[in-house]
């Protein structure tokens, strides 16, 4: 993912001539330090949205008060991202709602941080990245519980 981790490998060395030059062991084991406040996973979910105020009304391609159906492609105790055919602008305040298995989650404040333009084999989506606002503390530990649960049950099949 990018902007989120700072990666790096750890080597063993198996030989040095004295010049300077080294081999080392050939390895895949790619180490990952999370540079988030919370770790964030890859999810296929469903999500709706409702846009609740635009920073320009003229150029929103959602109107306010509208809800849309969209798919959760990330989740992480700070918010989230959904990917849509129809584009919310930086800035913009919604509400989402979505299940995860222990919990629901609706009406939950959010503010568009940014959009990124995802280029499929016939369309163009929008994949907007939201930061919670004002999330209750228990359904934020609710969220993080399932990202934890998520990541060991990734981890275990490795």
């Amino acid at each position: 993912r990018q902007n989120d981790s700072v990666y790096g490998i750890a080597l063993t060395i198996a030989a040095s001539d004295g010049s300077g030059a080294i081999e080392v062991y050939h390895t895949t084991n790619l180490l990952r330090n999370q540079l988030r406040q919370y770790v964030r996973i890859e999810v296929n979910l469903p999500v709706k949205f409702r846009l609740i105020q635009t920073v320009d009304r003229d150029k929103s391609d959602i109107r306010v008060q509208e809800t849309v159906e969209s798919k959760m492609l990330d989740v992480s105790g700070g918010g989230l991202s959904f990917i849509c055919e129809r584009s919310l602008r930086a800035g913009d305040s919604i509400l989402v709602s979505f299940e995860l298995p222990d919990d629901k989650f609706t009406g939950v404040s959010g503010k568009v941080l940014r959009i990124s333009l995802q280029e499929g084999k016939y369309d163009t989506y929008y994949k907007h990245h939201i930061k919670f606002q004002n999330l209750e503390p228990r359904k934020r530990d609710s969220i993080v519980k399932y990202v934890f649960e998520k990541q060991r049950q990734v981890n275990q099949w490795r």
